[in-house]
């Protein structure tokens, strides 16, 4: 009888332990839920989120349970956050693990802030132009939390990895490319990198001041993070994009051939590398880098991938002398972008998804109305205005949030409900403007065209 009890008692705190696993649970975004933060808000400790390739406007996404965060197929989650200060993408309150994402235009990446002392990990991740920090661990309480880091490409934010009164940090595997600062830390416990690059970072690393007995503001890189400037030897030049993608380490199951997992990973690699050869004036070697990426990403459908590498050739084709090779690639970006927005849900989307974006039509405008200038043939006129036309009216925001009949679940995904016009800049304004009045010069056959132009210019300044 009483090994019978004792049997029993044990196999209750075995089912007791296992709970989290016994019951755990699959949920999909956006099937199951239209938002990844409304599935992480219905879902348990131990759920796996997995969200399906698709572009998703969403901004401070509480983790705050102990789950898997993953997108379906790598680098196929395309997550937008919001500019504002002190916004981020993801907020880490739990041991959770998220893989997968490209996280784009915020003010933070992902943050771990008022946080029990967890330890939670991020890998195989993309994070792209945040205003301060890729990833921050930051406390108020003492040295609180900490995170595993390995597989990151990080470029164009002020800091890459940023710690303030965290307990500890580890990152591997991993390339940081055009930020300010790479690795930044403050009142930390451990602050570790290992088999990381960066490139073209003011800094590597930035050491505060401490204020914390026990604590450190020191970032041990390990002798094999490598710290580029200028410097890329010749006999690495030719296959850059495959010794950076070793160097990271990437896992077997992304780099297969199994849906275009490599041909992802290549295209965003590549146009990083082009973009940092373009700061760095070595344009033919941003071209070659530029057109890898395009090739990447037309054969994985990576529309993103493809409209960073035509806007890079075409930025490329404004330092030659044929003016309309740039136009052709303004025009075949803008098509992409096109794409991306028609296959939009609902037609929801944020200014920030044209934080990236405007440029193009700007400088798509402007080099029309050089163009025109030049050869002086009304058709770049006409194709300036409706340029302009399509830049005005792509960022306004649908205004079905505001309606009754919304579906589920959109009401806690942080959209706006108040239409936005995309910023418009004064050499934006200028290039209609110029167009106008060499217009009202012609005979008064382009009469109409130069009316159409001057009232429409008044809707943009």
């Amino acid at each position: 009888m009483r090994i019978y009890r004792r049997r029993v008692i044990i196999l209750l705190f075995i089912l007791t332990a296992g709970c989290p696993i016994l019951f755990s649970k699959t949920i999909k975004v956006p099937v199951d839920f239209l938002t990844i933060k409304s599935a992480v808000k219905n879902s348990q400790n131990g759920d796996i989120i997995e969200v399906e390739d698709g572009y998703y406007f969403e901004r401070n996404i509480v983790i705050d349970k102990e789950i898997q965060l993953r997108a379906k197929i790598p680098f196929g989650a395309i997550v937008y956050g919001s500019r504002e200060r002190g916004e981020c993408i993801f907020i880490i309150r739990a041991k959770a693990d998220i893989t997968g994402f490209i996280l784009k235009n915020s003010y933070n990446g992902i943050s771990q802030r008022d946080s029990p002392d967890v330890l939670w990990k991020g890998h195989d991740l993309g994070i792209f132009n945040m205003m301060f920090a890729a990833i921050e661990i930051n406390d108020r309480q003492g040295n609180i939390g900490g995170a595993f880091l390995e597989h990151l490409i990080i470029e164009n934010c002020r800091t890459g990895i940023s710690t303030n009164d965290a307990r500890e940090v580890q990152v591997q595997n991993s390339f940081i490319a055009n930020c300010r600062t790479a690795f930044q830390g403050s009142d930390h416990i451990s602050y570790s990198v290992k088999q990381a690059i960066t490139w073209n970072c003011l800094a590597a690393s930035t050491q505060d001041r401490t204020f914390r007995p026990n604590s450190t503001n020191q970032v041990r890189l390990s002798s094999d993070v490598l710290v580029l400037n200028d410097f890329i030897s010749q006999r690495k030049k030719p296959e850059l994009h495959g010794w950076v993608r070793s160097y990271l380490n990437i896992p077997d199951s992304l780099i297969s051939r199994k849906e275009n997992r490599l041909e992802r990973i290549d295209g965003i690699i590549n146009n990083v590398i082009g973009r940092v050869y373009f700061k760095k004036n070595d344009y033919l070697s941003s071209q070659k880098y530029f057109q890898k990426a395009l090739t990447a990403g037309r054969m994985s459908n990576m529309r993103e991938t493809i409209f960073e590498a035509l806007f890079g050739l075409a930025l490329i084709s404004e330092k030659g002398t044929i003016s309309s090779l740039s136009a052709n690639y303004y025009k075949e970006a803008i098509k992409e972008i096109d794409e991306i927005i028609n296959g939009l849900p609902l037609r929801l989307y944020q200014d920030s998804f044209f934080e990236d974006k405007i440029e193009i039509y700007e400088l798509l405008i402007h080099r029309l109305c050089q163009m025109y200038l030049k050869e002086s043939r009304p058709e770049y006129a006409e194709e300036a205005f409706l340029f302009a036309e399509k830049s005005r009216t792509a960022g306004i925001y649908s205004n079905l949030l505001e309606s009754p009949n919304k579906p589920g679940g959109l009401a806690d995904s942080g959209f706006g409900t108040k239409g936005l016009e995309i910023k418009k800049r004064s050499r934006f304004c200028s290039a209609v403007c110029i167009v106008d009045r060499h217009l009202e010069r012609k005979d008064g056959s382009y009469w109409r065209s130069s009316k159409k132009l001057k009232m429409n210019t008044r809707l943009f300044i």
